[in-house]
């Protein structure tokens, strides 16, 4: 390093420590420049390293000047010292989560000679006691009418930063139920001795006088003060503030709970005996029910339909990931969730209700379920005899269907045969049998017109579609057709579930001369007959898909695929304007449904909670610092189950 660059580090050192000529530290420094400043063999970490033992000799000088002018005071430092002691010894005798390494291998651990293959195989008897409780499975995979009715717990509140409206509305909400709670409490017993009242009058003036009692009272118990809000108009009352208005209508609203009690009372007095108790007791039931709503799973096996729930797709998403790494092999399970329940309850009302077709739009953070959901509502739906053609690969349909051919049939068009014979396949292989039943809309031109020149052998779609899963030449012909005549029929509910819906408005991956003579441009996905009966959600198009007249369209975003977010986020904007689309907001995990998950890892043998025996799920700091870990996310629980249980 050159000279005039050492005494430039030097300057701007001492700029910023302020050493002034003739100081002490000036002196210490000039006695020592040359060993300092001016040694050509010393590097630059070396300088700053001598730079900063100057620095720390010229503090000591400046206690010791301290100290010499009485400024200093040694019982203090000593005291100082002794605290910080104090605390360094209570933090090394901490214990938990926080303060102890869960991947720390003992001397003890680490001396015995245990090998992988002296490790016990897993089996359910090593299951804890708690973890079997919680966790209920049901005996089948419900139907859609079954899910829609089954009482599940509510989603946790929305985030601040995901919603501020939201969150500020349910933040009211919560404070208006627990003043409710509270007054209720307060207000029981003098409540009942009012009903007890026969005079009207006196009755009156007794709620009157608790209306005036429990304000006061709900204001010393919450430490309250009484505030007059100002009024601009002069001569007016000012308005009460939002305390006492929200106690008076907790009161208001409690009374009125109370005056509906009493005149179901005299009712059933009015009726048979029998009849008021089984009514009683059924209204018993349903409230109790409500009260303690816990998560129930599924297993995907106990199925009637095992082998056809999910024939050539699979399951959709990271449950897959779930049950490879489950020690049960025998079991695919999954947690329903209100969510679920609110899609299947869609359908319903739009199918046998209304009678029209329904949008559903499945939106939420990466990780949280939506491809789960997605599965068990194929699941339900199949169960309930519907014909569903599941898509749940959207990414590699928009870019790896093998090659694009121009359709011979519809000028514009294309087609992707090797796509389109994997979907005549799925159709059937699920339900082939419910197909043989349907014949093909002969009165439909546009239906027949796909199969062009061919002209098919049998009426039967059934038959249809085994041409078109054997001959890769007629498939799109044979799936195009099978997809109208499922959307014109009204005989069995047609449903279309697409997954990872968002990538098929990104950039496309499908490039042919017959579109563009430089193969520059991609093709737009509405003008290749696979996708373009479908796109009916959030379309920037401005002609309009036609829908099926009996079913409707389920899709997914994702986020684990490489679409732009400004793709993504206009897709997610045009269909919350669309007033058919019914938008479905899959949450995080609330803390029961984190305790229920947890159990059920431990049910099935995941990671390091095959062998827990109980102590992750019955340790409350365990159970909350996963949830913290995971942001109470499904992808992530399953991580920081997996790598952050202890040993």
């Amino acid at each position: 390093m050159l000279i005039s660059e050492r005494r430039s580090l030097f300057g701007s050192w001492a700029r910023r420590n302020r050493i002034r000529p003739g100081s002490v530290a000036q002196e210490d420094i000039d006695s020592e420049s040359a060993d300092v400043l001016f040694d050509a063999e010393d590097e630059v970490e070396g300088y700053f390293s001598k730079m900063y033992e100057r620095n720390q000799r010229r503090n000591n000088n400046k206690d010791d000047d301290e100290d010499d002018e009485g400024y200093g005071d040694d019982e203090e430092n000593i005291s100082f010292s002794e605290k910080q002691y104090q605390m360094r010894q209570a933090l090394l005798q901490q214990r938990g989560r926080l303060w102890e390494d869960p991947m720390d291998i003992t001397e003890e651990d680490f001396s015995k000679s245990v090998w992988w293959d002296d490790i016990p195989d897993w089996t359910p008897d090593v299951v804890s006691l708690s973890s079997l409780e919680r966790v209920k499975v049901l005996d089948d995979v419900p139907t859609l009418s079954e899910l829609q009715a089954i009482r599940l717990p509510p989603p946790p509140p929305i985030l601040p930063s995901a919603d501020p409206k939201a969150y500020v509305q349910h933040r009211k909400h919560a404070e208006r139920h627990r003043i409710y709670t509270r007054v209720s409490e307060l207000v029981k017993d003098r409540v009942e001795e009012i009903v007890r009242i026969l005079d009207s009058h006196d009755k009156q003036n007794a709620v009157d006088e608790l209306f005036e009692s429990i304000e006061q009272q709900m204001r010393d118990e919450e430490g309250v003060l009484l505030v007059q809000r100002p009024t601009k108009v002069r001569r007016k009352r000012a308005p009460p503030a939002k305390f006492e208005m929200m106690v008076e209508y907790a009161l208001a609203e409690y009374l009125q709970e109370i005056n509906k009690r009493e005149e179901q009372k005299w009712n059933i007095a009015k009726k048979e005996q029998v009849a008021s108790t089984a009514k009683e007791e059924e209204v018993g039931t349903l409230v109790a029910e409500e009260a303690v709503a816990k998560p129930l799973f599924v297993d995907f096996t106990k199925s009637t339909k095992e082998d056809l729930l999910f024939a050539v797709t699979g399951a959709a998403g990271q449950i897959k990931e779930e049950w490879s790494l489950a020690a049960l092999k025998s079991s695919q399970r999954v947690m329903l969730r209100k969510c679920m329940s609110d899609m299947a309850k869609e359908i319903l009302e739009k199918v046998d209700v209304e009678q029209r077709p329904f949008k559903i739009f499945v939106q939420g953070r990466k990780g949280v379920g939506k491809s789960t959901a997605l599965t068990l509502l194929v699941a339900s739906a199949r169960e309930s005899g519907y014909i569903v053609l599941f898509l749940p690969d959207g990414d590699r349909y928009r870019k790896n269907g093998k090659y694009v051919e121009p359709c011979t049939v519809h000028k514009g068009m294309f087609i992707l045969p090797v796509l389109a014979k994997e979907m005549c396949q799925q159709l059937l292989d699920v339900h082939g049998d419910q197909m043989d039943a349907l014949n093909l809309c002969a009165t439909s031109k546009e239906s027949l017109s796909f199969l062009g020149d061919t002209v098919p052998t049998s009426n039967k779609v059934t038959d249809l579609l085994r041409q078109g899963a054997q001959d890769v030449k007629m498939s799109s012909g044979c799936y195009s057709c099978v997809v109208a005549t499922l959307m014109e029929q009204t005989a069995v509910p047609f449903v279309v579930v697409m997954d990872e819906y968002n990538t098929y408005y990104e950039k496309g991956e499908y490039f042919h001369e017959e579109y563009d003579n430089e193969v520059v441009n991609p093709i737009p996905l509405e003008k290749i007959s696979f996708f373009s009966p479908f796109l009916s959600i959030g379309s920037s198009s401005k002609n309009s898909t036609p829908m099926m007249k009996r079913g409707g369209i389920v899709a997914a975003i994702t986020h684990n695929r490489s679409v732009a977010k400004k793709a993504t986020e206009g897709l997610v904007h045009r269909a919350s304007k669309e007033t058919d689309v019914f938008v479905v907001d899959v949450p995080r995990y609330s803390k029961m449904e984190v305790e229920h998950v947890l159990a059920n890892y431990e049910c099935i043998g995941i990671g390091k909670l095959r062998f827990d025996n109980g102590e992750t799920i019955n340790n409350a700091q365990e159970v909350e610092f996963l949830r913290m870990m995971s942001g109470a996310v499904g992808a992530r629980l399953l991580d920081a189950a997996i790598w952050s249980i202890h040993s």
